[in-house]
């Protein structure tokens, strides 16, 4: 844990962003790759996606309230997850995919412990790396509850916006989450 989150690890992981002009991978219009300490590949990759995605305006009085196509706070929980609760001894990169449909994020390493999807959208968490869930809890990254896959599903509904899609595939564990306007895969 100390390795990552001082970027002093042999191999130090890497957080890859890119905005995808299909809905597959074929042909990138924007790639990023982050290579830093830990707790600011989830700062630099969150303000990555909100760089990318659409972002509107309410006024209250005379203020302007600017307002994202997606719940800033789960884009931001799904991008904390993600490297918090990936396998470290997989070589694979978390990757942050942003299609015209949804926001993809993928972390290497399926869910641990018995753990299951329900579980997860029902509160339950299990750290795979504890001293890393102790120190973004210390920094305020995490509240290591097992209250932000509920709270993300809660701010989607609230949104307008289906219900994010949890699943395991290849040895990674990746969310969807759909921007408006477009159908849910599920």
């Amino acid at each position: 844990a100390y390795a990552m989150l001082t970027h002093q690890a042999e191999y130090p992981p890497v957080v890859q962003c890119a905005v995808f002009k299909t809905d597959d991978r074929a042909v990138f219009v924007d790639k990023r790759e982050i290579d830093a300490p830990i707790q600011e590949q989830v700062e630099k990759a969150y303000q990555y996606v909100l760089e990318k995605i659409n972002m509107g305006a309410r006024f209250q009085g005379v203020y302007r309230q600017d307002i994202y196509e997606l719940p800033p706070d789960s884009i931001r929980e799904l991008i904390a997850n993600a490297v918090s609760h990936r396998s470290y001894l997989d070589p694979a990169k978390v990757q942050v995919a942003i299609y015209d449909d949804r926001l993809e994020v993928t972390s290497p390493g399926m869910l641990i412990g018995g753990i299951t999807i329900e579980d997860l959208k029902s509160g339950c968490s299990r750290p795979r790396n504890r001293g890393i869930v102790s120190a973004f809890t210390y920094m305020k990254i995490i509240e290591q509850w097992g209250s932000g896959i509920p709270k993300m599903i809660s701010a989607c509904k609230e949104a307008g916006l289906p219900e994010p899609e949890l699943k395991e595939m290849g040895g990674n564990f990746r969310v969807n989450m759909f921007r408006p306007g477009e159908k849910s895969t599920q």
